[in-house]
């Protein structure tokens, strides 16, 4: 636990008691007594220092500073303004950022009451600094002798005091974090424990009053005022050093999909008509860093002061000061957009009308739940009518807000004058972006957070998609934000509007579950897409007049349904609605300040318990990778070095390899070895290199490939070691076991993915030697089937439609009667048939392909059909055997990894990349992608389809008019 000491630069006094004689030239030092920073955090901010001590203002060590003599702060204290001794203070002229504290929620140190056995609270410094450089320190100062130490416990009595320097009269004042103590104003001091104790009680909903009322019933003694404790809390947390990352580990920094609403209950006091206008140049472009840095200042400050009204560090709300909060990885800079002063303007653009409407809406709904006396009070305020009945009432007073200073008056007077406060949130529930509204809410807000995003997010779900899309692209008409189809779903024809209201249009999103592949130019980094849609919370998509924003309907992607919660933000501010009732008793600054710190608590709990239960399910540490998304890492080094021979990392795998293939790869082997690697290696394995005969598969292997490859297939690692992430295939360690160990590649599920990988790379060798073919993915057909047999590559079918010819395959078709062990695939495809081209088909089995390899043992069916795939299409003489499984599923293993890369990493298992390199080298860590866990809430029942489904069976006729050669 590192030390921090708060001391008073350049006052000539040694009272520290007086609030008057600290000002706002206090100072912060870290924990060595070389470092100092300004506890003001930068130039002042000042609003008032009325009041100041007439011994500060005449203090000679204050000479002429520019910083002071300019601030308007000044201009409310005679005393200071009237001082010809105001001197330059560079410490608080050109004072930096205040340095947060080392992080204390960790601290093992929780003391008692039985810990403090001294009545003195005495700063342990010996040697202060200054330009000067290390000079000693006075004698202890005495500050108060009615200092209390705030425990969980109870209160002790307690002495404080200070030491000065003896060269320039700084003042140290008592801060000593390693005995569990947080000094907030030298007459109170909470210790750790306790400040620890009032965050929860804070995160649980518990005003710091109430908890105190209770700690101070339950040990049945009288603590100090609730407020110096509350204020205390807040100045130990302005000191704690908070990342406010504000982002997610299971969506990471740039979340695709973001839900947006307003907490419109959780306001702070604050009359509109104090908050004067923007400098005509402002452009809406705040520095969020410095706002929420000067808010900090403020708390920290509150430390020297009787009172917040001396503050010359306060921050009131401005238009042209006050700024959101995004994750400091989330926004694109740290400036961001804040342009609520636009909110006053009296005239808008027609297409933006809107956005007043529905905030008169949403207003003239929190007027029907006020009683009728109050109602009644509010519309003779407002200079109407006061008669009649209450919907009279409302509907005078509606007609009145129509202008914007009766509009302000009731707003205040419902809502205490600020609008409420915006969030943009991940799916998961973790707040990625915070907005203060001081006026009411409106499209704009979540605009200026959204155009502040490094990334725009590809899904927007907010309860005004039409109103966020109209503002949006009004205020970026060149680039229109929401695009295509103006952030809808599909082209607003009426057969689109027809077919969304009855439930039939569905709107695939591929990409929202496998990035793009290849990515648009400026896509997101976790979609690789560059569309932008703006869709309704299911609460709220069924408001709408319009009839094209049933177009913006959650329910017609696919892709979302099943997990997408929209009602996210809905459920963090039931939570947050708890707080109200102390939240909006607060200043402006310590509103916004402990709201932003209870989210990121909050935050950070969610952020937590999914990491402990990633590490839970899986056997590693779990860190972030750059986009913030968590990733399973081991230290697990490659069990090889460069100098292992080829012999000996293939011994367990290849001991069937026949004699003519071995002598091949030894041969090309020395020669590699030899010469060294170079575009020779990647063009062995090229899918435009490759063709259907024996030269091209027993090339051999480079040594580095052999140990990357044994490796890969060792089972003393962990299965689920990613090896591939290309686009939709992603392979891991067991994938590729059960292709190179001679295992059942094809009975599984998981399985599935192995055989769906080679044929892809069969497809795509296909169509470079101008074949059209379309695959059929290996878990669907057995779904056709029976569950009791689900087996995806026990039989190949094989649809010619413009040869009007079926091949069923099969490689055990030897052993077979009819040469075609499956009877129900062949019912299934010979009905298809009958869809695509009514009439006569061929029907043919392996007995009727000469020369077919035959499958005699072993559980080799799956790389019998994959290689039958790739002959047959191309027409090619059958060369390989049973006796070649093995090198052929390893020959299928060492394609797989040169030509696919794992997403993010490169080809790290090809060996002439210089990720290959490194990974034989040992100087990669294995990666271990980790699942998204998705609530299951909105979820539609969907059966399993079968070939009876005439929606499905649709689709794959459609097939045919791409005019595919063949279909498998």
């Amino acid at each position: 636990m590192s030390k921090r000491n708060l001391f008073i630069q350049h006052l000539q006094t040694c009272s520290v008691t007086s609030a008057s004689s600290v000002s706002d030239a206090t100072r912060a030092c870290g924990s060595s007594p070389a470092s100092s920073v300004s506890c003001a955090r930068g130039a002042s901010s000042a609003s008032s220092v009325s009041g100041a001590s007439p011994a500060l203002a005449a203090s000679p060590a204050l000479a002429a500073s520019p910083a002071l003599a300019a601030s308007p702060a000044l201009a409310a204290s005679p005393a200071l303004a009237a001082s010809p001794a105001l001197a330059a203070s560079p410490a608080l002229a050109a004072s930096p950022a205040l340095a947060a504290s080392p992080a204390l929620a960790a601290s093992p140190y929780y003391p008692t009451m039985s810990t403090f056995q001294s009545r003195n609270a005495c700063n342990s410094q010996r040697r202060g600094s200054d330009r000067h450089g290390r000079v000693p320190l006075s004698e202890p100062i005495l500050v108060s002798e009615k200092a209390k130490i705030i425990t969980s416990t109870g209160v002790k009595d307690v002495s404080t005091y200070c030491k000065k320097c003896g060269i320039c009269g700084t003042f140290y004042r008592y801060q000593e974090w390693n005995e569990g103590l947080h000094n907030f104003d030298d007459h109170v001091v909470l210790t750790l424990h306790l400040c620890l104790f009032l965050r929860q009680c804070v995160q649980n909903h518990t005003a710091v009053g109430r908890a105190i009322d209770i700690l101070e019933q339950t040990s049945n003694t009288k603590f100090p005022n609730h407020d110096a404790i509350l204020h205390g809390y807040l100045h130990f947390e302005a000191l704690t050093a908070h990342n406010y990352n504000y982002s997610c580990v299971n969506c990471g920094v740039h979340p695709p999909v973001v839900i947006m609403d307003l907490h419109k209950k959780g306001v702070f006091s604050m009359p509109v008509t104090d908050i004067e206008d923007p400098p005509s140049n402002f452009d809406g472009r705040v520095d969020a860093e410095e706002f929420w840095h000067s808010v900090e200042k403020e708390i920290v400050c509150r430390g020297f002061l009787k009172s917040n009204r001396d503050n010359p560090c306060k921050v009131p709300p401005s238009y042209d000061k006050w700024a959101p909060w995004i994750g400091p990885h989330t926004r694109a800079e740290k400036v961001l957009l804040n342009t609520e002063f636009a909110k006053c303007a009296t005239k808008k653009p027609v297409a933006e009308m809107t956005d007043i409407e529905i905030s008169e809406e949403r207003l003239s709904s929190e007027l029907m739940n006020l009683k009728v006396d109050t109602l009644r009070k509010l519309v003779r305020e407002c200079g109407v009518d006061s008669k009649g009945s209450k919907m009279d009432l409302l509907l005078r007073l509606r007609d009145e807000m129509k202008t914007r200073s009766t509009y302000d008056k009731v707003f205040q007077a419902v809502w205490g004058a600020s609008g409420g406060w915006a969030v943009i949130m991940c799916p998961c529930g973790i707040v990625n972006s915070i907005k203060f509204n001081i006026r009411a809410e409106s499209p704009r807000d979540y605009t200026d957070m959204l155009l502040s995003f490094k990334h725009f997010p590809n899904i927007t779900i907010y309860d005004f998609a039409r109103g966020l899309v109209t503002h949006t692209n009004l205020r970026e008409p060149e680039r229109l934000p929401f695009s295509p189809h103006e952030g809808r779903l599909a082209t607003a024809t009426p057969e689109n509007i027809s077919s969304a209201k009855s439930g039939k249009l569905r709107i695939s999103l591929p990409w929202l579950q496998k990035k793009k592949c290849p990515p648009d130019l400026h896509g997101h980094p976790e979609t690789g897409s560059e569309d932008h849609y703006a869709l309704y919370d299911t609460f709220h998509q069924f408001n709408t007049k319009d009839e094209k924003d049933s177009l913006r309907l959650i329910g017609l992607v696919p892709e979302l349904g099943g997990w997408l919660n929209s009602q996210t933000a809905e459920q963090l501010f039931s939570g947050m609605r708890k707080n109200n009732y102390f939240m909006n008793s607060l200043s402006p600054s310590s509103h916004v300040f402990l709201m932003r710190n209870i989210l990121h608590h909050r935050n950070d709990r969610l952020n937590q318990q999914a990491i402990y239960s990633l590490k839970k399910a899986f056997n590693g540490n779990v860190i972030l990778d750059t986009n913030g998304k968590a990733i399973l890492t081991t230290s697990v080094s490659l069990p090889f070095n460069v100098s292992a021979t080829t012999g000996s990392s293939a011994a367990t795998t290849t001991e069937s390899r026949n004699s003519e293939s071995q002598g091949a790869q030894e041969h090309i082997a020395k020669d590699v070895d030899r010469l060294g690697c170079g575009w020779y290696c990647e063009a062995a394995t090229q899918t435009s290199n490759l063709r259907p005969c024996r030269s091209s598969w027993t090339i051999g292997d480079h040594p580095e490939q052999q140990q990357l490859l044994g490796y890969i297939l060792d089972d003393k690692h962990p299965e689920n070691e990613i090896i591939i992430k290309d686009c939709n295939t992603c392979l891991t360690r067991g994938n590729f076991q059960t292709l190179g160990l001679r295992k059942d590649m094809d009975s599984e599920y998981i399985y599935s993915q192995m055989g769906n990988a080679c044929l892809r790379l069969v497809q795509e060798i296909l169509q470079i030697q101008g074949k059209s073919i379309h695959v059929v993915d290996l878990y669907i057909p057995p779904t056709w089937l029976p569950t009791s047999n689900c087996n995806p590559a026990e039989g190949l079918p094989v649809m010619k439609p413009m040869q009007k010819e079926i091949l069923f395959i099969d490689s055990q078709y030897h052993m077979r009667k009819q040469g075609f062990g499956h009877d129900g695939y062949r019912t299934c495809i010979s009905a298809l048939a009958q869809k695509l081209a009514p009439g006569p088909w061929i029907e043919k089995t392996g007995k009727d392909i000469e020369g077919l390899p035959q499958q005699t043992h072993a559980n080799d069916c799956g790389i019998f059909m994959i290689m039958y795939t790739w002959y047959l299409i191309l027409g090619a003489p059958f060369d390989f055997t049973v006796d070649d499984m093995p090198v052929l599923r390893r020959w299928w293993c060492v394609v797989l990894v040169e030509n696919l890369h794992l997403e993010g990493h490169g080809r790290r298992f090809a060996h002439f990349t210089k990720e290959g390199k490194q990974m034989v080298n040992g100087c990669l860590s294995p990666i271990f992608r980790l699942k998204r866990k998705r609530p299951c809430t909105e979820v539609t029942n969907q059966r399993p389809w079968t070939m009876t489904n005439q929606a499905k069976t649709t689709e794959i006729v459609q097939l045919t008019q791409l005019n595919h050669e063949c279909l498998l």
